[in-house]
């Protein structure tokens, strides 16, 4: 069914999901994933989780009432939806790979690859312009009126303000390692025995 909803599609349409990958014979549809650190990924969860409806997925005033580092271990042990599609997501080979990390630190070469990849194309006045008409400042201020926000503080690393030792050591030996393997696989460190460079206390 949605094969052939894909296949009656005119034109372009831009479909997000957090969905697991799925691949179709359609031969005009083309894959984005966007990855971004596993514990900057926990942390966003903690918070998004905890402030969430849940009746629209959120974990509700328990999960709420938990200190941001007991969210991240209850997500380490619960969480295996997280993991799952971080990995799916990531060796999907049918996918254009984009960093967030990437995306912060040079938005434009990225949306360039992008949009290359999905064979568009446009001027880098028109990519500069995409740019700055979507900087986290100016989507943060628009998402205020969400009763949810989905965007929080938009930077890399924030895990080192919410990691103690505590909480690297439940990493690293989650699931039997996997969290920490998946870390490794997608080169954000170079070695299983990474510390927090800047431990909270």
């Amino acid at each position: 069914r949605t094969e052939s909803y894909l296949r009656a599609i005119r034109g372009r349409r831009i479909f997000k999901t957090h969905s697991f990958p799925a691949v179709f014979d359609v031969p005009s549809l083309k894959y984005v994933s966007i990855s971004r650190d596993p514990r900057d990924v926990l942390v966003s969860a903690s918070f998004y989780l905890a402030k969430l409806d849940p009746e629209r997925g959120g974990w509700g005033s328990e999960f709420q009432d938990l200190s941001v580092r007991e969210r991240i271990v209850a997500l380490l042990e619960r969480g295996d939806f997280l993991y799952q599609r971080l990995d799916a997501w990531f060796r999907f080979e049918a996918a254009v790979q984009v960093r967030y990390e990437d995306l912060l630190a040079r938005p434009e070469e990225e949306l360039t690859r992008v949009v290359r990849h999905l064979g568009i194309e446009v001027s880098d006045e028109i990519i500069a312009a995409a740019v700055e008409r979507h900087t986290f400042e100016r989507l943060a201020k628009q998402d205020k009126q969400r009763i949810a926000g989905f965007y929080r503080k938009g930077t890399k690393g924030d895990w080192r303000n919410h990691f103690d030792q505590a909480t690297v050591d439940r990493f690293k030996c989650a699931d039997g390692g996997r969290w920490n393997r998946l870390l490794l696989d997608m080169g954000y460190e170079k070695s299983g025995d990474w510390v927090n460079p800047s431990p909270t206390e």
